[in-house]
């Protein structure tokens, strides 16, 4: 995460709290630097939102794709944080976060199960990255193609299957069907739309300021204010209570939700924070840096977080992250949803209301009894499909825990394991407001 932890100096985790916010990449060249699509490791900082994951150790990703444990349906990748913890271990020279998140309004309010967090870790020394990655210029070793390891077309995930008549792998079958039924001619996933497949940016991160810096400071470091001139310079408060489901940041009777509201617009043009991040911090640090940051009263975790199901050491509160984010993941994603979608709702719609119309104008006793009925489902069928189409990313704030000794090491990795390189973490997400 910070240039101190990757070289190994003392890490921020228990002094600060690190802010992190999406920045829109300039070109293709921009959003091939980012995370672990290039070698050039000294350059890794911050992390990537939305898109397909980038996969710090390549070879063994997880044998199958993340699905949520309420409703059975794949998870949607959300993020993904570099965050190195080489003062803890060597193993953990490169450590990298990755969360998936159940996207169906079913689990919407579901606490656990519907969000996934994997963590994967790596030496300085590994046959994946080059030690003096300056001195490297075709260097491929960094992606799964070059250990043969096929990615869903779709999420980017491992591809179990591969489709003949598409000539593509997937992770699963609804990934192999919403392939085929959104871009049937595309032959370039990473520019077809996958509604799946969410409004990829840049996680850029930067120490949270104090209430006193300056505006001119505060854009110093990259953190970003409105100017009036950009609309995604930052969220309008209008935008932030509908994404988290408020009325209005004052109208809460919840003193949590009212705290989170005040933390968040402590200081001017920082409630973009799609992120908050603070590693392991000691009861007394996380009191004063409200860590984590709750949006509500109820629904929050048990006190005692379960330890790390591999070595039995505690889990603390690594990061969280915030409904914010969401703004962003679906910022492009919602108009070429709308797009591909509105013609096909638009003409099935019209079918259905003249076919109510004629029913409607005709004598009760010419209507055929079938006929009716078959309307009927019709329109239940049609006001079914608007209602899945509605489904989309929603949570309050998502809490991760994660393991202190950060076990584990991305080299050596036990036959059978069916997350591979990776090790599943601790998640809990308080539900939004609404």
């Amino acid at each position: 995460m910070s240039n101190e932890a990757k070289n190994g100096g003392d890490s921020k985790s228990n002094t600060a709290v690190q802010l992190g916010f999406s920045v829109p990449f300039d070109d293709d060249e921009h959003r091939s630097l980012i995370s672990h699509k290039s070698p050039q490791w000294q350059e890794w900082d911050g992390g990537q939102i939305g898109g397909r994951p980038s996969w710090l150790q390549p070879k063994d990703i997880p044998r199958s794709g993340m699905t949520c444990e309420g409703c059975s349906e794949p998870l949607v990748f959300v993020c993904q944080l570099y965050a190195p913890a080489d003062e803890v271990t060597p193993e953990a020279f490169h450590r990298s976060l990755y969360l998936f998140a159940c996207a169906s309004k079913e689990c919407a309010k579901t606490c656990e199960g519907t969000v996934k967090v994997l963590r994967t870790q790596l030496p300085e020394e590994n046959p994946y990255y080059p030690s003096q990655p300056e001195e490297e210029v075709n260097w491929t070793k960094h992606a799964p193609t070059a250990w043969d390891v096929n990615l869903c077309a779709v999420c980017g995930q491992r591809g179990k299957g591969f489709c003949s008549l598409q000539q593509k792998h997937f992770c699963s079958k609804q990934h192999q069907i919403e392939c085929k039924k959104c871009n049937p001619q595309s032959t370039d996933n990473n520019k077809a739309f996958f509604p799946s497949v969410y409004t990829e940016s840049e996680l850029v991160v930067e120490e949270e300021p104090s209430t006193n810096e300056s505006k001119k400071s505060l854009e110093s470091k990259g953190i970003f204010t409105n100017d009036g001139n950009d609309e995604d310079a930052d969220l309008e408060q209008e935008d932030l209570n509908a994404i988290t489901g408020a009325i209005t940041s004052e109208a809460s009777k919840d003193p949590t939700t009212n705290e989170f509201y005040a933390r968040t617009k402590v200081v001017p043009n920082i409630q973009d924070q799609c992120l908050r991040y603070m590693r392991w911090p000691s009861e007394e640090s996380a009191t004063l840096a409200s860590m984590p940051l709750w949006i509500r009263s109820d629904h929050q975790p048990p006190k005692d977080i379960p330890p790390c199901s591999y070595c039995g050491e505690d889990r603390k509160f690594e990061c969280q992250i915030m409904p914010q984010m969401i703004h962003y993941l679906m910022k492009d994603h919602a108009k070429q949803s709308l797009e591909k979608g509105h013609e096909k709702n638009e003409q099935a719609k019209e079918a259905i209301a003249q076919a109510s119309s004629i029913l409607e104008q005709a004598p009760a006793e010419q209507v055929p009894p079938e006929l009716a009925e078959s309307n009927e489902k019709a329109v239940e069928a049609m006001r079914s499909k608007l209602m899945d189409d509605n489904d989309g990313l929603n949570w309050g704030v998502i809490s991760v825990y994660t393991c202190t000794a950060s076990c584990g090491g991305g080299l050596t990795v036990e036959e059978g394991q069916e997350l591979g390189a990776y090790r599943e973490e601790y998640a809990w997400k308080q539900p939004s407001l609404d």
